[in-house]
């Protein structure tokens, strides 16, 4: 066996991930957002059985492959939240969802906890110790006398938003937590994605909120920030490892816990700002060029720009419309979809790539456009006679390398 193979482990005949996408702000978090754009802003046009909105597709999808049951509990607001007048419209709205839930699938069960009921409140005591008023509580059944659960509270800001004071309701957001709440206990295992903090990444509270609902809500992935600093390595139960936008360098023992964990099979999802030149210096140094050169990648210097192809004028802002030959891009490339990518890099595949990766580029950039080497800040940068245009089948801006261990 090499030295190339032994050091990423000795297990065999395994594949790894490693997912690398190298942009200003990232590619995950734009597709993702515009996700939650669409959820938030649209026009509901396939209306439910009373006629009082659509189901999402995704939430059909989700009930229809459902193969446990789930019972909801249902328990109104007590006195406490008397004050809300809100709460008396979006409870009529729960009780229609939960109804078309049930519509559409016949694993769903849902019980009102009420005092003329008293047999369902000593089944959800047994489940769950404290019982709080104005919450839905969650019951997946695993199999073998074995339970998931799950609560939730009704919140106004999180499940709705309205005026307390006339009682108008005017979003209500409760498909997509029930569909969370449904999909956190009839999952087998929860997936669990570590996000790296320490170096100036984007965190929950500045940049990922939007990230984490959606992991949550869509996938029942829970996102939990690490400091790579404090540990030796990376948690066994670790799904993916991400690294948001670092600004500043890691260190030589941060290093080695990632490539321990990649090694043992782990996935890492890394998002780079573009090099940029300061006085005679590229940064942000964080030190990752090095690093995927054994992977078999490099970032490029500076962003790309396309005069012809951007968005509404401003040539940093690249629509991605060209997707490599990889299986994460399986269905993208026969639909009509444009990724919009502010500041991005060429990601390029060196000349030398080591024999246990093999690297396929995800993303392509127009072949209009060109690495151009001078400042993010520029309104209208234009290339010049050192910067590189181009080829024909435009510049990769986005890879994924995939290794096999002996």
């Amino acid at each position: 066996m090499s030295d190339d193979t032994k050091k990423w482990g000795r297990k065999g005949r395994m594949m790894q991930w490693l997912q690398v996408v190298l942009s200003v702000f990232f590619l995950f978090a734009i597709l993702l957002g515009v996700n939650i754009l669409a959820r938030d802003h649209y026009v509901r046009k396939d209306m439910t059985s009373d006629r009082s909105f659509a189901l999402d597709d995704f939430t059909k999808k989700m009930l229809s492959s459902l193969d446990r049951d789930v019972t909801l509990y249902l328990v109104p607001p007590g006195p406490q939240e008397g004050q809300d007048r809100a709460l008396g419209p979006v409870w009529q709205k729960i009780h229609i969802l939960c109804g078309e839930f049930q519509k559409r699938s016949p694993r769903i069960r849902v019980k009102q906890i009420t005092e003329a009921d008293p047999a369902a409140m000593e089944e959800l005591k047994q489940h769950f110790e404290v019982l709080v008023t104005n919450s839905i509580y969650f019951l997946g059944d695993q199999g073998g006398e074995r339970y998931s659960i799950k609560a939730l509270q009704v919140k106004r800001g999180k499940f709705y938003d309205g005026n307390p004071n006339t009682g108008e309701v005017i979003n209500f957001w409760g498909e997509r937590w029930l569909v969370a709440g449904i999909r956190s206990v009839t999952m087998a295992q929860k997936r669990i994605v570590y996000s790296v903090i320490g170096h100036g990444e984007a965190s929950a509270d500045q940049g990922l909120r939007v990230l984490m609902r959606f992991l949550e809500e869509r996938e029942g992935i829970e996102l939990r920030p690490i400091v790579l600093r404090d540990i030796t390595k990376i948690p066994s139960d670790a799904t993916c490892v991400l690294i948001p936008g670092p600004r500043r360098a890691f260190s030589v023992a941060e290093f080695d816990v990632l490539e321990s964990y990649l090694g043992e099979g782990g996935s890492l999802f890394l998002a780079l700002y573009p090099l940029s030149k300061r006085g005679e210096e590229w940064g942000p140094r964080t030190g990752f060029n090095e690093f995927l050169k054994g992977y078999g990648i490099k970032q490029g210097l500076g962003f790309v720009c396309d005069a012809i192809e951007n968005y509404r004028g401003d040539v940093r802002f690249i629509p991605a419309r060209r997707f490599g030959g990889h299986p994460i891009n399986t269905g993208v490339q026969n639909l009509n979809t444009t990724i919009t990518l502010p500041y991005v890099s060429v990601i390029e595949k060196r000349q030398t790539v080591p024999p246990y990766c093999t690297v396929t580029p995800l993303l392509f950039s127009a072949p209009t456009s060109w690495e151009e080497q001078g400042r993010v800040e520029q309104v209208r940068p234009r290339p010049d006679g050192e910067e590189r245009l181009a080829p024909d089948d435009g510049m990769p801006i986005a890879m994924a390398v995939s290794t096999r261990l002996a």
